[in-house]
């Protein structure tokens, strides 16, 4: 069986009433749930999931960056940071909605989004929406089948394997401060 851990610390993260329960309750719950219901609690799992997944990423890569403490931090998701001073924010979405990366764009024209990769593809000429890698479709399948006590086919090493590399390079120029210029030095008295 994969490792699912992931997507119960992200139920005990978004979830307070579950902070101490076992996988078991936590599957147990969510199976006695109708299918709207469901499906909200889904999306809403995936997204911390998402995130996790995102920020273990980069930190293993060398970019310093952290989760908000709050699941629900208006207007970013995560931050990196350089020693203890917040360098750049980012949005994280884990969805197949066009629409919604697009009005959040609207809503926050100068925050960056990390999507999955569905909905990225639909905004490749637009750098403030860089590609995670992650499928939206295969994270759904783990979240859900996660949370279900079901078998999936979709292990964690699969959905963390799949983040793309070249988001670290994205995400740095982000947070660099405009290149120098000689230019700027000119107007400096020597």
């Amino acid at each position: 069986m994969p490792d699912n851990s992931d997507v119960f610390s992200a139920v005990r993260r978004g979830y307070s009433e579950f902070e101490s329960s076992s996988p078991e309750d936590i599957c147990e719950y969510f199976n006695s749930l109708n299918e709207e219901s469901l499906n909200g609690h889904i999306n809403n799992i995936k997204g911390i999931v998402f995130e996790q997944e995102i920020v273990d990423f980069l930190n293993e890569n060398g970019v310093s960056s952290a989760l908000f403490d709050a699941t629900n931090h208006p207007d970013s998701d995560i931050f990196l940071f350089d020693d203890s001073e917040i360098i750049s924010e980012f949005q994280l979405k884990a969805t197949d909605s066009a629409q919604y990366i697009a009005e959040t764009l609207e809503e926050n024209p100068d925050i960056p989004i990390i999507a999955t990769t569905e909905v990225a593809s639909s905004f490749d000429r637009n750098e403030m929406v860089i590609d995670s890698g992650i499928s939206n479709e295969d994270l759904t399948e783990f979240v859900t089948e996660s949370i279900t006590g079901g078998a999936t086919e979709i292990a964690h090493d699969s959905i963390s394997d799949s983040i793309n590399e070249s988001i670290i390079e994205n995400v740095v120029d982000f947070s660099l401060p405009i290149p120098f210029s000689p230019f700027w030095l000119l107007g400096l008295p020597f």
